[in-house]
């Protein structure tokens, strides 16, 4: 009896454990983070094709860690359902903690159970990170499936939003991005004009990491693309050397403004060898 009584106990927790955590979207959603609802499925041979995601010979398992996966071909899968009276358009998104381009795609169940590709959004919104437009029929379970093909690393920082609400969002960090590119500039001609003034190379050596660090900005928002064109081409070279470059540049104004030359000549060759060491840990990882 008491065999049965724990094999019973055993069969209830693993049918319980076996089944996937359902994420519900109420009237007051605005965004949530989808770790917890991600179960992954890794694909080495790309072999797997979107008319078999539904089938149960697809192994989804949840994740080991949510940090970073390496160089593979990936499947996740989350099931929304989306109990909401009002809400049906939303956005999901890729927080790329590494920035580094990568092909993406995501497919979503429709009601009458095919598969079929959401639109993505980033270039349109001229956003920093992969986003998707996804709707959701109301007080039903949809999969969701993200095809993550990436050449180096990969977070599972995936996040959904309420439309309006990332739109807003969206608003308010451009609203940021916008005074922070707009003080740049003012510092940038006002130390221009102080060089100008005094003579002094510090001001000038300020100026070159200011203009670094607007580059990088506009790199970051994906802005640089769309003014010159041409370096879509070059795009991961590009994202794997804007940190290194970044950070030569502020060891060479910290140099010159401490004057390490003439009075700390070892400290200035030992910033410049850690800078490069720094450099080429942040292109390689």
């Amino acid at each position: 009896m008491k065999k049965i009584i724990i094999m019973l106990v055993l069969s209830i927790i693993t049918s319980a454990s076996a089944m996937e955590s359902v994420m519900n979207i109420t009237d007051s959603f605005t965004e949530k983070k989808l770790y917890d609802f991600i179960y992954l499925y890794e694909d080495p041979r790309a072999a797997l094709i979107t008319n078999n995601l539904l089938s149960e010979k697809v192994n989804f398992k949840k994740p080991d860690f949510k940090s970073v996966y390496k160089r593979s071909h990936y499947w996740i899968k989350l099931i929304i359902n989306n109990k909401s009276s009002s809400l049906n358009e939303f956005i999901f998104e890729h927080n790329n903690n590494f920035d580094l381009p990568m092909d993406m795609e995501v497919y979503v169940e429709n009601e009458n159970g095919k598969i079929s590709r959401s639109p993505m959004l980033t270039h349109v919104y001229k956003y920093n990170n992969p986003i998707f437009y996804i709707y959701l029929k109301r007080n039903r379970n949809t999969s969701i499936f993200i095809k993550c093909n990436t050449e180096r690393f990969f977070s599972l920082n995936f996040k959904i939003y309420e439309k309006n609400h990332f739109i807003n969002k969206m608003i308010g960090d451009r609203t940021v991005f916008g005074i922070l590119i707009g003080s740049i500039i003012i510092l940038f001609f006002y130390n221009l004009f102080i060089f100008f003034s005094t003579k002094k190379n510090e001001y000038l050596f300020f100026n070159q990491f200011l203009l670094v660090y607007f580059i990088y900005q506009m790199i970051l928002f994906h802005y640089i693309f769309d003014i010159i064109p041409c370096l879509a081409n070059i795009q991961n070279q590009i994202y794997l050397f804007k940190e290194p470059f970044l950070i030569f540049s502020g060891v060479l104004f910290a140099n010159n403004y401490l004057k390490t030359k003439m009075t700390m000549p070892l400290l200035r060759v030992s910033s410049f060898i850690l800078s490069a060491i720094l450099g080429i840990i942040t292109t390689l990882i």
